[in-house]
Parts: structure tokens; C-alpha cells; sequence
């Protein structure tokens, strides 16, 4: 998948309340959908490692990403394990288009913390 015609954004970081909203931009020619759920990792010696959820429940909801058009998502990062100290981070969604399933992932990072 070309990650210039779907990709993923962070627009905000609210660290003090626990919310990250990220965007999704559909540049392609088709309907793409995703559901809530999502997958933090940070970056730490070398490597990517997965923050796990607290106890969390994620609908079956499905939203659609029309051709030339973007959707947001509002993230609450108090539903994870961890704790977000300044580091470099990467969100991962799951995306599905005629029952082709990928994924597209966004890096950020947190300079300042509580």
C-alpha cells in the first residue's frame, strides 16, 4: 500500500487529560473502514515495545473512510498500562477495503510530561 494515498496523523496531545487525536486521509479512489481499536508501542533500546491495555472494551463499530476525505479518531491513552514518559511513540490502526485487510501506523513523540 502506498502510504502517500491512506496514512494516518496525529492532530493533537492532551497528555494532561489522556487524550491523543490522530486523522486518517483517504486519498485513494475507494471506501476504506476501521473500527475503535487501536495498538501504542514505544521506543525503547532499539526496539518497538507494545503498551498493554487496561481492562477495555472496543465496539464493533465500523467507520468509514470515503475517497478524498479524512475521520478522526479520539484516542484516551489513560485506557493503557503505561506511562507516558518523553520518548518517541507509534500508534497502529487496522484499515479494511474490499476485504483487504492492512495496517498504517504514525509515529510521535512527547517532549514534555507531567
Amino acid at each position: 500500500m502506498d502510504s502517500i494515498e491512506i496514512f494516518m496523523m496525529v492532530e493533537t496531545i492532551d497528555l494532561p487529560k489522556g487524550n491523543l487525536v490522530i486523522s486518517i486521509k483517504n486519498n485513494t479512489d475507494s471506501i476504506y473502514s476501521t473500527g475503535d481499536y487501536y495498538k501504542v508501542e514505544q521506543y525503547e533500546k532499539g526496539e518497538w515495545t507494545y503498551i498493554p491495555y487496561k481492562p477495555v472494551v472496543f465496539y464493533g463499530k465500523g467507520y468509514e473512510i470515503t475517497p478524498g476525505s479524512s475521520r478522526q479518531f479520539k484516542i484516551n491513552l489513560s485506557d493503557l498500562d503505561g506511562v507516558f514518559d518523553k520518548g518517541k511513540y507509534k500508534i497502529t490502526k487496522n484499515i479494511i477495503c474490499n476485504y483487504k485487510h492492512e495496517t498504517i501506523s504514525t509515529e510521535f513523540s512527547l517532549e514534555e510530561c507531567p
